[in-house]
């Protein structure tokens, strides 16, 4: 027997992904989540990406959502993709590890940036609170193998 389809909402819920300026106003225009990736233009081996995962990088890239959000009257969530998550001790060794595959990666950044989980559980969890506040990210996208090391981090059940 099929039950009688019902719609789970009167609108599907729309995300946006990427990091260049003419997705993220489009996304903060019209999306219900705005995911950032971190990543610039791909490079000529098309795979690798250039980051800029500085301070000011991030603030560009948080700013062009919330101004073009604000023109537009709406109030999307912001997400970050995290690319890489290391549970260590030596959180400064596993970024400078992490820098030689990353151009435009700096140490510093890695240690900072939303895109990348790399310390102690106690210390990733305090970054992701300081990412909301500082920054606004309110959610978070991972990639599959991390999935395990996530629900560890975050104390929940592993998928």
């Amino acid at each position: 027997m099929l039950a009688d389809p019902r719609p789970v909402r009167d609108r599907v819920p729309l995300m946006v992904g990427g990091n260049g300026t003419r997705v993220l106003r489009f996304a903060a225009q019209h999306a219900d989540v705005v995911s950032v990736t971190g990543l610039g233009r791909t490079l000529v081996d098309g795979h690798r990406h250039e980051v800029d995962w500085s301070p000011s990088g991030l603030g560009s890239i948080v700013e062009i959502v919330r101004s073009a959000a604000e023109a537009s009257g709406c109030r999307p969530q912001i997400e970050a993709l995290v690319q890489h998550v290391e549970v260590t001790d030596d959180a400064p060794a596993a970024a400078a590890r992490l820098t030689a595959h990353l151009p435009g990666a700096y140490m510093d950044d890695l240690l900072n940036a939303p895109f990348v989980w790399i310390g102690t559980r106690e210390e990733i969890k305090e970054k992701i609170h300081e990412h909301r506040t500082s920054l606004g990210i309110e959610r978070y996208m991972v990639r599959a193998p991390a999935i395990t090391q996530v629900c560890d981090i975050l104390a929940v059940a592993t998928p």
